[in-house]
């Protein structure tokens, strides 16, 4: 009986250090959230989108050109070309706290992009599996 109140006492301790981490100094004692990043199927970044749509904490980024940014994109969504030279500088003034989905056309250089700001801290990122292709395959929205 000990024997297994031991055993799920130390299971339960271990869901809680899944959630987040201690970090204990001498002067603060402070909670550190874990990184989530990877691949989203297009089915559930549409559902993030709409359970997020008035959530300012939630950031849709597109990381093509701005002509291919033009030619169409989900809507919502802020243009930071990755390709640009440009987009490490851009993202650094971005609060690293805030959820964010990114794509491209294929899911190629959004993947490098989520892994640039696992990165530099940020702490969640995810890009979408197939990219805008696979998005509008599926039929979901796009601004033309």
């Amino acid at each position: 009986m000990n024997q297994k109140i031991i055993i799920l006492f130390a299971l339960f301790a271990f869901l809680l250090s899944c959630s987040s981490k201690t970090v204990k100094n001498e002067t603060t004692v402070q909670t550190v959230r874990e990184q989530k990043t990877g691949p989203v199927e297009a089915e559930k970044a549409y559902d993030m989108i709409i359970n997020n749509r008035d959530n300012p904490s939630f950031v849709i980024i597109d990381v093509r050109s701005e002509n291919e940014y033009a030619e169409g994109h989900i809507p919502g969504a802020l243009n930071l070309d990755y390709a640009s030279g440009q987009f490490e500088n851009s993202v650094k003034s971005l609060d690293r706290n805030k959820t964010y989905l990114l794509y491209c056309s294929s899911s190629r250089k959004s993947e490098k992009a989520v892994s640039d700001l696992k990165e530099l801290g940020f702490l969640e990122a995810y890009h979408i599996f197939g990219g805008l292709t696979e998005w509008e395959r599926k039929g979901y929205p796009v601004v033309k």
